[in-house]
């Protein structure tokens, strides 16, 4: 969503865009296991993806599945994440973080302009 306003970081460390996904949770189960959105926007509330590549016998078959399930799990969720549902996961599960009262007034001028056309 091209049209969110970059972040003011003077106020502190901010995540500048909503929706961060571990790429290890992309798996085809994705959606059946109920995602919603999770405000990850504090300092250390990125949840870590570690993969250790030292303990794989075959780290290229992981990668090609991880590939495999980034591109049909997160063009799916990309298809499904539409300005309006994206306004509606961050009402519903968002905490009124500062960042996320700003994606929230722009996703409504986004809406409002378009509902406009």
């Amino acid at each position: 969503h091209t049209f969110l306003r970059d972040l003011d970081t003077s106020l502190g460390l901010i995540y500048e865009y909503p929706f961060k996904i571990q790429p290890s949770r992309m798996t085809p189960d994705f959606f059946r296991s109920g995602w919603h959105y999770e405000s990850h926007n504090e300092i250390g509330r990125w949840p870590e993806d570690e993969i250790t590549f030292g303990e794989m016998s075959d780290a290229r078959a992981f990668l090609d599945g991880l590939r495999s399930s980034i591109l049909d799990v997160g063009l799916s969720w990309l298809n499904f994440l539409k300005p309006a549902e994206a306004q509606r996961q961050i009402k519903c599960y968002g905490k009124s973080d500062y960042c996320e009262k700003i994606w929230l007034k722009d996703y409504e001028k986004y809406l409002a302009r378009r509902t406009e056309e």
